[in-house]
């Protein structure tokens, strides 16, 4: 029911078995910055479901990447739903994400794709000499 999606008790209860359950929350609770980490930390890839500049303004760009960090380090997959400037910002810490997930190089912006990270990916998966 729609006041099942907007009770915050609820919700949070829902995220201790799937932070995928971001998916079916009201969208007022998806602008909810408690509600949209507590989700993310349980499971990255829930990042498919949010708008991360809907919990963070512009002033808040640092707070913004290092969640998104935090975030690629649990699980480098999520990196598919990360938008390009929070990629560019983690850029330092993209080699070692490409380890863990090699094909992760496709969603990182080509302006930013240097010889450095096509090499992490490569050594970790050669089919990406393809």
């Amino acid at each position: 029911s729609e006041n099942l999606k907007n009770d915050k008790s609820i919700v949070l209860e829902a995220f201790k078995t799937s932070g995928k359950a971001l998916e079916f929350v009201s969208a007022a609770l998806k602008e909810d910055r408690s509600i949209v980490t507590n989700a993310l930390n349980k499971d990255p890839m829930a990042l498919k479901f949010v708008d991360l500049n809907k919990i963070f303004d512009s002033s808040q760009k640092e707070e913004k990447y290092k969640l998104v960090k935090d975030l690629l380090k649990k699980d480098p997959k999520a990196i598919q739903y990360v938008d390009a400037e929070s990629i560019i910002a983690n850029k330092d810490h993209l080699e070692s994400l490409l380890l863990d997930y090699p094909h992760g190089i496709s969603y990182i912006p080509k302006e930013i794709q240097d010889e450095d990270l096509w090499k992490a990916a490569i050594q970790k998966d050669g089919h990406l000499l393809a």
